[in-house]
């Protein structure tokens, strides 16, 4: 085992994890080989953006919308939102809803939305069959429990642009605070093939009304009906914090603890599950992002990482109670599910070659300024 001298990643996390001679991990020289191709910054950022607001446009001139913004309630989405409007995008926000919004989130949406004077999509998941979903991510004992929601948005948002008439879709990704991936840590947002398997062994009813999108899907929308995905905050000096402090100003914004955790499953998956029967902590790979953005020093991070989840014990115990009364899974055959023996995405029929190549293709078209970044 050996740890980056610059980052939080350790070559025990995976294979996917490398360290070189000169102690630094494959992720933070891939980021610095790739962070000025992927991103802008101050007044070349905000030029390329307007050159893509522009343009945009003019490829919407007829439209009410000019792209399609997915928005979670959460700091990434709602400071999107922001800045899409004072850029000058006309967006249509879309909302999945997967049944397990906090009061947080949905208080957020709405601050955005009343705030900016935005029209709001809502997708409301069967939850029935949605559970279902989780429930068999969950006994087959994969890392991947957030892929259910984290597909089924992805879809929506295609969904949105083409009943909408609409070429952009505005994402929340960026490179500066994202940039790390473990593929043995998650895996999936783009792979029907693996979601349906896990369905089919360990789910107890068909996928009728969940959202579903093939590679050819996938290449259709992409190349055929030619709809972009701009990540907008690659443009922008994005920091988090200073995010976060723009929100609560302009609108009043809540503030959660956690990555991610205006979802109440996100926050039962991330800070129980996957700790407790795989051995990952998920904020080593958000605070290694940071710090290779330098928005955060080793140092700091550590820090945090020394301390517990926000969570007390008993409150712990009463997030996993409601979470298997809504999972409809006894305390049981949740205990028999944490014990199982561990699984991986490649233990089961899945696409990843094809979507490794799919992304290979997108870097180079980026690299040549023929794919926005």
């Amino acid at each position: 085992m050996a740890e980056c001298i610059k980052c939080l990643m350790d070559t025990e996390y995976g294979g996917s994890i490398r360290i070189d001679r000169s102690g630094l991990c494959n992720q933070c020289i891939d980021f610095v080989k790739n962070v000025r191709n992927r991103t802008k910054s101050g007044s070349e950022g905000e030029q390329a953006l307007r050159k893509i607001v522009i343009n945009n446009r003019q490829r919407h001139s007829n439209n009410e919308y000019d792209c399609i913004l997915g928005i979670s309630g959460g700091v990434d989405s709602c400071f999107l939102a922001h800045s899409a409007v004072k850029f000058g995008f006309k967006p249509l926000l879309v909302h999945v809803d997967n049944g397990w919004n906090t009061p947080t989130s949905v208080g957020n949406i709405e601050k955005i939305v009343d705030g900016l004077n935005l029209d709001l999509v809502t997708y409301v998941l069967d939850f029935e069959e949605f559970s279902s979903l989780q429930r068999a991510f969950l006994k087959a004992s994969v890392p991947d429990g957030e892929i259910p929601t984290d597909f089924a948005i992805q879809v929506l948002l295609w969904k949105a642009a083409r009943e909408h008439g609409v070429k952009t879709i505005l994402t929340g990704m960026n490179y500066f605070t994202e940039s790390g991936h473990i593929p043995e840590w998650s895996y999936g947002h783009s792979d029907w093939k693996y979601i349906n398997a896990i369905n089919e062994a360990f789910g107890d009813r068909p996928l009728n009304s969940y959202p579903k999108m093939t590679l050819p899907d996938l290449f259709k929308f992409t190349y055929l009906r030619n709809i972009k995905r701009v990540s907008m905050l690659n443009y922008l000096d994005y920091e988090r914090v200073a995010a976060e402090k723009v929100l609560v100003e302009n609108y009043d914004w809540e503030k959660y603890v956690g990555k991610h955790n205006e979802s109440t499953y996100t926050k039962f998956y991330q800070e129980i599950v996957l700790p407790s029967k795989f051995g990952i902590d998920k904020r080593i790979l958000h605070l290694s992002d940071l710090i290779r953005a330098n928005q955060m020093t080793k140092v700091q991070a550590k820090e945090i990482l020394s301390k517990d989840f926000s969570s007390s014990a008993s409150k712990e115990r009463i997030l996993i109670k409601y979470i298997l009364k809504r999972l409809a899974l006894s305390e049981s055959e949740f205990q028999v599910i944490m014990n199982d023996k561990n699984q991986l995405y490649s233990d089961f029929p899945n696409n990843s070659r094809y979507v490794s190549a799919i992304r290979a293709i997108i870097q180079i078209l980026r690299k040549f300024k023929m794919y926005p970044h």
